[in-house]
């Protein structure tokens, strides 16, 4: 499993220049604009912050604990109890 978190820009150059060479086939991406990376889901999974807006809004983690910027599919998945799979499944979606 490869967590990658960044601006989609980057993430997108990443993607497009390694998706080929990762041994991971899991993917938890956590970036803005999240359904677009719905194209590399040929080659492998890949899960996006699971909110409405296509946006994932950044807020400061300094409230929560952490010294950067945290999403909320970010807090979700730190807050939701139990194994790495289920706190996937609570804060993101997978793309199809």
């Amino acid at each position: 499993m490869l967590f990658i978190t960044g601006h989609t820009n980057f993430v997108w150059e990443y993607m497009l220049s390694h998706i080929h060479q990762l041994p991971e086939r899991r993917v938890v991406i956590t970036s803005c604009f999240g359904n677009i990376f719905k194209k590399f889901s040929r080659d492998c999974e890949i899960y996006v912050p699971n909110f409405c807006q296509d946006l994932c809004q950044l807020r400061s983690g300094i409230p929560y604990g952490f010294q950067f910027d945290i999403s909320d599919a970010e807090l979700c998945f730190y807050n939701t109890p139990g194994t790495i799979e289920k706190r996937i499944h609570a804060a993101y979606k997978q793309l199809l």
